[in-house]
Formats: C-alpha cells, sequence, structure tokens
C-alpha cells in the first residue's frame, strides 16, 4: 500500500519466532466486568495486564457512574480496578452533576454501544462522544433501540467534525426491546447488563443474530456477579425457529461483587499463533482453554490447518504474578492446509485467518465476511488489497473470499521488498487498523527483506505491550522517525 511518507515508520526484519508470549488481558472481558460492576453495591475487583486504550475509556464510562472508583498500576503492566462508593443510581447518591453527563468512548466502539443503554436507566441526561472513526461507524440500532424501550435520544453534529454525538435521556419505560444485530451484538451485551438491574422481568429478541458467542460471553460474566438469564430460539407464526434468539431476564436479581483476574486475551494471541503456526515454536503463558472468549475458537482453525497444538494441563500450569494458574499453550510450525470457515460469529479472527490461509496449500474458502466493512476499517477490502499486492491469491465473489495459499509465498513475499540504499519506496499503512497493524507485524518477520510499517501507536487500542510482545517472540524491528 503506498502512501505518503510520515514520521514514525516502522522497520521489521526476518524474525525466528521463538519464545515465550504473555498476553494483555482480554479486553472483551475486562469491559463487561467493569459495567457489570456498576450495579454491584460492594467492592468489586478486577485485576489483569496490559491496560489497553479500549480498557481505559470503559473504565472512564464506569466512573460516571461509580465516582469513587480507582486504578492502580502494579509490577510488569500488571494493574488492578477497584470498583467502590455510591452509585448514580443509588437514591442517597448526593454529588454535584452538570448534565448532560459527557462520556469520551475515544475509539472503543463496545463502550459506546454497551453503554448506551445502561444510560437509559437514568433519568439524567448523556452526552456519548468519541473518536471521529469511532462515531462514524454504524450507531443507528442505538436510536431503534432506545426509543423502543421509551427512552429519548438524538443525534447532535459536534463542533470537530461532521459526526454526530449521541444524546440520551431516560429513563426507560419498557421492559422488552427488538435489536437488530445485523452489524454487530455489542448493544444486546449492554442491554442484558442494564435490564437485569430491573425488578421486572425482561426480554431481548435479537433479530438478524451475528456474533452470538460474544452474548454468551456476556451471559458467563453476568453468572460470575450471580445474575441468570436463558436463551430461546425465535420462532415465526408457524412455529419455524428463525435466525435470532430471545434473552430473557428475570427481575429483581442482585449483583454480587466479584474479585476476578481477567485472562490473556485470544484475539490478541491469534497474531501470534499465526506467527508460531508458520515460522516457528511460541509459548504461551496466560491463556485459558477451553475459554468462554469467542476468538479461542482460532486454535481450532490452527489444529484444522494441520499446525502442531500442544495445551498443558492446568496442574502443571505457569502462576503469573501470584494471581493466577494458567495452561501452557505451545504452537509449532507444521505443513499446513487449506480450510473453510463462516465468520459470521467470529469477525475479529478473520485478519489472522486470511493471512494463514495464504500460506496453507490449496483454495480456502471464507464465509460471512460483510460485516468486516463496519469495523475499525474496511477489513475485507484492506486485507483483500493487501494480500494481491502480495501474492496476487485472493478474489471475491458472490460474498465468498478465495485464498489460493502455497508456502512458496514464503519465498515471494520476501522477493517483494527490496531496500535500496538507507530510503525505500515502498511501505504499509495500516490505516490506524490496531489489527491490521499487529498482522502486517507479523508477517513482516517471516519477509529475509525488511518491511516497512507506519502507524501511530493503533496497537494501543488492544494490546499496549505489542511491541514487547514481538520481542520476546524473537521478532526484530527498529523505529525511523524522519
Amino acid at each position: 500500500m503506498k502512501m505518503n511518507k510520515k514520521k514514525r515508520i516502522f522497520k521489521i526484519s526476518q524474525s525466528s519466532y521463538e519464545g515465550d508470549v504473555i498476553l494483555p488481558s482480554s479486553k472483551s472481558l475486562a469491559a463487561r466486568y467493569l459495567f457489570c460492576s456498576i450495579f454491584s453495591q460492594q467492592v468489586c475487583s478486577i485485576k489483569g495486564s496490559g491496560y489497553s486504550s479500549d480498557i481505559q475509556s470503559c473504565f472512564n464510562a464506569l466512573k460516571v457512574f461509580r465516582p469513587e472508583s480507582e486504578i492502580k498500576a502494579l509490577n510488569n503492566h500488571f494493574f488492578e480496578i477497584a470498583v467502590k462508593g455510591k452509585s448514580l443510581f443509588d437514591n442517597t447518591y448526593q454529588m454535584a452533576i452538570h448534565e448532560p453527563i459527557k462520556i469520551d468512548c475515544k475509539e472503543s466502539a463496545f463502550c459506546i454501544r454497551a453503554i448506551s443503554p445502561i444510560c437509559s436507566l437514568s433519568d439524567k441526561s448523556f452526552l456519548l462522544t468519541g473518536a471521529d472513526s469511532l462515531l462514524s461507524r454504524p450507531m443507528d440500532m442505538i436510536e431503534q433501540a432506545l426509543v423502543r424501550l421509551g427512552a429519548s435520544i438524538r443525534f447532535i453534529k459536534n463542533s470537530r467534525s461532521n459526526c454526530y454525538d449521541i444524546f440520551i435521556k431516560g429513563p426507560i419505560k419498557k421492559q422488552k426491546v427488538t435489536i437488530d444485530c445485523s452489524k454487530t451484538s455489542q448493544l444486546v451485551s449492554g442491554a442484558m447488563i442494564a435490564l437485569a438491574s430491573l425488578k421486572e422481568d425482561s426480554y431481548i429478541i435479537c433479530e438478524n443474530l451475528t456474533s452470538f458467542p460474544y452474548i454468551k460471553l456476556t451471559k458467563k460474566v453476568l453468572e460470575d456477579f450471580g445474575i441468570f438469564c436463558e436463551f430461546c430460539a425465535i420462532k415465526d407464526n408457524l412455529n419455524i425457529k428463525k435466525r435470532g434468539k430471545i434473552v430473557e431476564i428475570k427481575g429483581s436479581q442482585v449483583f454480587k461483587p466479584v474479585d476476578e483476574f481477567i485472562e490473556g486475551d485470544w484475539s490478541a494471541a491469534s497474531f501470534f499463533l499465526l506467527a508460531g503456526a508458520i515460522r516457528g515454536n511460541l509459548n504461551f503463558k496466560n491463556l485459558s482453554y477451553p475459554s468462554s472468549q469467542p476468538d479461542s475458537i482460532f486454535l481450532e482453525i490452527l489444529k484444522q490447518a494441520g499446525a502442531t497444538v500442544s495445551i498443558q494441563n492446568i496442574a502443571d500450569g505457569i502462576n503469573i504474578e501470584g494471581y493466577k494458574t494458567f495452561q501452557n499453550i505451545s504452537i509449532k510450525n507444521n505443513q499446513l492446509k487449506s480450510f473453510d470457515f463462516d465468520f459470521n460469529d467470529y469477525p475479529d479472527i478473520f485478519i489472522p485467518s486470511i493471512i494463514l490461509a495464504s500460506f496453507c496449500e490449496g483454495t480456502s474458502k471464507f464465509y460471512g465476511t460483510g460485516r468486516l466493512v463496519y469495523k475499525e476499517s474496511d477489513r475485507l477490502n484492506n486485507m483483500i488489497y493487501i494480500l494481491n499486492e502480495l501474492f496476487k491469491n485472493i478474489t471475491f465473489q458472490n460474498g465468498i473470499v478465495y485464498i489460493k495459499g502455497t508456502k512458496n509465498n514464503l519465498n515471494k513475499l520476501s522477493s517483494n521488498f527490496l531496500e535500496t540504499g538507507d530510503k525505500f519506496n515502498f511501505y504499509f499503512d495500516p490505516a490506524n487498523d490496531h489489527c491490521i497493524f499487529m498482522a502486517l507485524f507479523i508477517l513482516a518477520g517471516l519477509s529475509k527483506t525488511p518491511f516497512f510499517i507506519l502507524d501511530d501507536g493503533s496497537y494501543k487500542k488492544s494490546n499496549p505491550q505489542f511491541l514487547e510482545n514481538f520481542t520476546s517472540a524473537g521478532g526484530k524491528y527498529e523505529e525511523i522517525y524522519e
């Protein structure tokens, strides 16, 4: 991807990909624990590794509702969050409030979509904002759902751009809502957390359901707080099942306190698992398996493709800073073969999967990729463009992505990039997308000739210690400033 030069450029050299990796804690889990903690009337302790900008956004949103909460930085990137003090929903809450209450979600889509129904429980007014890259993503499902619940909502053009902030004023007047999940299920997760705090029974009808494993992840976290809900199938007038679920939540449940150490992030792990599968021998020290995280299915994809995977018994696992014991998961390269996969429920592993398929012998077929255009960037077309620049191996027909893979693409990868003296004329810009950046970094280490990648710290959104992870995994890079 040829672009105009900028100041910060990474030069990545051929890497061995051998070593141990300790990953940041799952931001999907951390965000759900934080938002559930809003409704516990006792102190909740949430610990983890790698305080990403997305986790920070969710913590800042939580502090609007429980302002006495605090975070402590510990050694080696570990952190501890104490959620405490009275809640905005407490009738005895007496702190002065200036309305509308502003919540800046930065670049976190989960934050803005999941906090919306929580805001709608209050009779206070809120203004949700964020980076332009976030506000330009689909938000129409928020308006549709909150209006159906009886809250007031409108979009207000902000002063700095052509994007719109979201004004919300509750309280909601109904306990039954239909949510369109064709683009995301994040709003459903927020609605599950919010409606679970009510005295009355609630029902969420999830139509055009995608990313259902993420809704199950929210159910699992709610259960850790002592909150239970049930999933039922949607049927039409002829009693035929439709594509969707009904979430039934009993009223008058009480959120219990939790003391939780968040396991490693499988989405962050997927890029290093990719490296080990193609050319390497890597060990992962803080992943749980089996895991409630949907992206842990990438391990099954690797097995399907023929990678060598070993999982140590939990009794012989690794103790992380005295907090929790995890398995040791190892991945080694092997003869890889093509595979097929449907990404409707697992959009976040598309990027490492399409790179993996490029090195698997045969033609892989990917389905359910339509929603990828709504992510931090248009991941579907950006990745097709990038890999076709490298290998000319991808076609997209009738909604199916076809990837022609071969191990010889490793040689083709190296021949495409030749450094001329101390200057270069070809480099990649990941479009401020943290996942594309991390994928390109891993891909670059497979090349015998250097890669050059532009970035301004996008990786901090999900993995603030990515560069350290890369080095500990045997990666080699240097930063170039012009």
